[in-house]
């Protein structure tokens, strides 16, 4: 059967980065990096699942920032919408928390915001060849994939050695 993965980076100023992937087996293809609204993002998910795909959405949850509440309060209002449709629909969906992007990049703990969007663009732009210097949320959106696809791998192999432990 055919798997799709969303990797999505939610924003609250309209357009939201968003990697999409095509997994069968043990192989990942990544498809597309673009800008979605969040009404985009909603018909993606329409298409996938009318199309017979198993859908898979990763989401990035927010940071805790006290300084920005209305933002925060939006962000998870956003995060939010794309979790309660994608279910909705029919489709897993995983959270994804920005303390496992960031250690992918291998950055410490209290890395500014501006060398982790940098860490990611180097990391992505090394991986698949695009290069996001100007559009680090699209970045993001494809490591936010790539995590979520090696945490599904992750489980699958833990299920599969325990099955052969039986």
């Amino acid at each position: 059967m055919n798997k799709v993965l969303l990797g999505i980076d939610p924003g609250t100023r309209g357009n939201m980065g968003v990697s999409i992937w095509r997994m069968v087996e043990q192989e990942e293809t990544l498809l597309a990096v673009r800008y979605y609204s969040i009404n985009d993002i909603f018909r993606t998910i329409d298409r996938y699942i009318y199309d017979g795909c198993t859908l898979i959405v990763a989401i990035e949850t927010q940071y805790l920032n006290p300084k920005n509440l209305k933002g925060l309060f939006r962000l998870a209002e956003v995060k939010g919408a794309i979790e309660y449709y994608a279910r909705y629909k029919g489709a897993e969906v995983i959270l994804v928390n920005p303390e496992r992007v960031r250690q992918m990049l291998r950055l410490k703990r209290g890395t500014r915001r501006k060398e982790k969007k940098k860490a990611a663009v180097h990391l992505v732009k090394l991986l698949y060849g695009y290069d996001f210097t100007d559009r680090e949320d699209l970045a993001d959106a494809v490591l936010i994939g790539r995590w979520a696809i090696k945490e599904i791998q992750r489980k699958q192999e833990k299920q599969n050695a325990n099955q052969a432990r039986k």
